[in-house]
This record gives structure tokens, C-alpha cells and sequence, in this order.
């Protein structure tokens, strides 16, 4: 009887109330769909501005990497002219360089070298002369290092000392005289704190290879070619066997820095090695050393222009050297954090 009445009671409230419960329905139906739709459409808003963000730096990289890139060629052309200036001088054929190539990963090419008066060097503006090392300016000097020091311009060639006079590894100390071998001398500097050192009564008791201040020294056993000035702020050191010291003893014909950027020269450098490499071993002693060919300017005031040119060349290559290593440690912190979750690339494009 009673579930008789219930069930008579519930078929008369939902025919009664069918359409409000539809329409309920209904509203609580769209209201889900409109919320769904909106966190969808937040969700690909999202999407979209990530990948808006990442296709944007994707092209400031590409952008940047292309202007890093253009900067580096032609930092590396002016590089190139500058040490083949070293060489030539005012013979320097650079029509002849951009012919074989030597610029062809330039954009463009318009290179040319403009004297301390402002005028554009070239057989048709300057005088020139053949040399063994090719055309230099009729004003410039070429001899070989014998010669240099035959007519004093060159004081003394002097490596370390050999055999029994030469300190063994028992005799070094941990506070002394610098002992320099040829690794202690990169990047044209001379490194004391990493050099050997001997006593200063050992010192005083060795034969040669007193360098001083202003003496440029090449490397010449093993590690061929490495070249360094001696600074006033290194009063006494001891060469080995592996380094020739050079002393100028005219320095109103050449300027001892001006031998050193020379040494540096690639020119140089070819013609070291390749008489180095003649021998068993890497190696070329001072009586062949003194056969190489150095070519400079009779004026000194020129030298010393050269000098001041390639050493700001040298310090903008140290700077760029230093910043690039600054981003290398940048990267990997950056790395350290990205590839363990510590930072998330969202939030970084987010912030």
C-alpha cells in the first residue's frame, strides 16, 4: 500500500516537474562544456605563446650566431692582413689574397691598409724593393740574424746551459730563480709562478743563460716557436737548453718588441719549423737560427706604430678570449640547472 503511494507520488512530481529537471540538466551541461572550453583555450593560449617565445629566440640565436659569425671572419681577415703586413709591408698584395680565396667566407671584401698618413698602400702609391722574403718598402731593412748581430744590432744569441751544468730535478726549489723551459712560455707570456726554481747560489754558479729585461725568447727544442718578452718586472731568470734568449743591443735600429711581434709572424714561424723538422727531433740550434731572415723598418718610429698596433690587436683577442670563457662557465651553470629541473625553460620564457 505504502509503495503503491510512493511510486504514484513519484510518477506525479516528474510529470509534473520533467521539464524543470531537463532544463537543469541542460544548464549544468553547458556550463561544464564552457568551462572546458575556456581552460582548453587557455591551455593552447599557452602553447601558442611558448612557441611564439621559442620561435623568437630561435631567430635571435640564428640572428646573433650570423652576426658572431660575420664579426669572427672578419676579425679573422684583419687578423691575417696584420700578420701579413708584419711580413711585407707596404708590398702586401691583398687583390692577390681575395684571388686565391683566402677571404671567400667574407659577405663582402674591401680590405685595404691605410698608412700613418691616411693613404691606401700599394705599388702605385709606395716604393718597393725584391728581398729574400718578397717585395718590402724601399725604406725597410732585410738581414739575416747573423748579419744582425755581425753589425751589433743584435748583442748576444744565448740558450741555457747543457750537460753537467744543467740544474736536475733534485736541485729545485719551491721559492727562487725563475728556470725557464719552453712550456713555461704561452700566449707570448712567460709564466714564473709554473716555472722550475733553482737557488740563487746555483744561479749565480751556471755559465749562460742570463736573460734580462727587453731580451725576446724563442722556443727551440721540442715546443718550436713559442716567443716571449722579458719584463722589467723580471729582474733574473735562467733559460734551458729548450730557449734562446735574443738581445738587442742597438735599440735605435730595432725595437726589442718589434723582433718579438716578428718571431711571432707566420712567415717566422714557417721558416723555424721547417728547419726544425730537418733534425731527428724538433729542434734547430743557434747557428741555424742565425740563418733565418728578419725583415723591419729603418725607422724606429714606425716599428714602435707596428708594435702599438699589434699589441691592441692582442689585448681585443685577450678580451674576446676572456668573455668567451666567461660564457662557457655561464653555459654550464645554466646547464647544471635546465638539465635537473632546478629551473623550468617555461618559467624563464615566462618571467
Amino acid at each position: 500500500m505504502i509503495a503503491r503511494m510512493i511510486r504514484t507520488f513519484a510518477r506525479d512530481y516528474l510529470s509534473q516537474n520533467i521539464m524543470k529537471l531537463t532544463m537543469v540538466f541542460a544548464f549544468l551541461l553547458l556550463v561544464l562544456i564552457w568551462v572546458s572550453l575556456y581552460f582548453q583555450a587557455i591551455e593552447e593560449y599557452e602553447e601558442e605563446a611558448e612557441d611564439v617565445l621559442r620561435n623568437s629566440a630561435n631567430l635571435t640565436r640564428a640572428f646573433a650566431e650570423h652576426t658572431l659569425r660575420t664579426i669572427d671572419s672578419a676579425d679573422q681577415a684583419v687578423t691575417f692582413l696584420k700578420y701579413q703586413y708584419s711580413i711585407e709591408g707596404k708590398s702586401i698584395d691583398i687583390p692577390r689574397y681575395v684571388r686565391e680565396g683566402i677571404f671567400s667566407n667574407l659577405p663582402a671584401v674591401f680590405l685595404g691598409v691605410i698608412d700613418e698618413h691616411g693613404d691606401l698602400r700599394s705599388e702605385q702609391t709606395h716604393q718597393f724593393k725584391d728581398s729574400p722574403l718578397g717585395r718590402i718598402p724601399v725604406e725597410w731593412e732585410v738581414n739575416t740574424i747573423e748579419k744582425l748581430v755581425e753589425g751589433k744590432i743584435i748583442s748576444d744569441v744565448q740558450d741555457g746551459n747543457h750537460g753537467e751544468m744543467h740544474p736536475k730535478s733534485r736541485d729545485f726549489v719551491d721559492e727562487g730563480i725563475p728556470f725557464i723551459m719552453a712550456s713555461d712560455i704561452a700566449d707570448d707570456f712567460i709564466n714564473v709562478e709554473r716555472a722550475k726554481k733553482i737557488t740563487p747560489e746555483q744561479y749565480r754558479r751556471l755559465r749562460i743563460g742570463f736573460s734580462k729585461p727587453g731580451d725576446v725568447l724563442l722556443s727551440h727544442k721540442a715546443s718550436i716557436g713559442f716567443v716571449a718578452l722579458v719584463s722589467s718586472t723580471l729582474p733574473e731568470i735562467m733559460l734551458t737548453p729548450q730557449v734562446t734568449y735574443y738581445r738587442v743591443g742597438r735599440r735605435e735600429a730595432l725595437d726589442p718588441e718589434y723582433l718579438a711581434q716578428f718571431f711571432r709572424s707566420p712567415r717566422f714561424q714557417v721558416a723555424l719549423k721547417g728547419l726544425a723538422k730537418q733534425s731527428t727531433r724538433d729542434y734547430i740550434g743557434i747557428l741555424a737560427q742565425q740563418k733565418l731572415h728578419v725583415t723591419y723598418p729603418n725607422r724606429l718610429p714606425e716599428q714602435e706604430l707596428i708594435c702599438t698596433t699589434l699589441r691592441s690587436q692582442d689585448a681585443h683577442i685577450r678580451d674576446l678570449q676572456n668573455l668567451q670563457q666567461k660564457h662557457r662557465f655561464l653555459k654550464t651553470a645554466l646547464m647544471q640547472d635546465l638539465l635537473t629541473g632546478r629551473k623550468r625553460v617555461t618559467e624563464l620564457l615566462l618571467d
